[in-house]
């Protein structure tokens, strides 16, 4: 029997990079989320954009908008 802990599961970066960019896409402002999360903000963005670089997928032509944001 093979235990959990000691497989080695691949790492898919295209998958953690779609679940980055789909956490932008809230289209209703009233969502009870947006509210309760509101304090997360700065520190989503900094892991956000972290992983975004490790992943090697940061996009230069938003640095205006990350620069502005924080």
């Amino acid at each position: 029997m093979v235990d959990a802990f000691q497989r080695e599961v691949p790492f898919n970066g295209d998958l953690h990079y779609a679940n980055l960019l789909k956490m932008e896409q809230t289209s209703d402002p009233d969502a009870i989320g947006v509210f309760m999360n509101e304090h997360l903000k700065m520190s989503g963005a900094y892991w956000c954009i972290g992983s975004l670089k490790l992943l090697r997928k940061l996009d230069d032509a938003r640095r205006n908008e990350m620069i502005l944001f924080i």
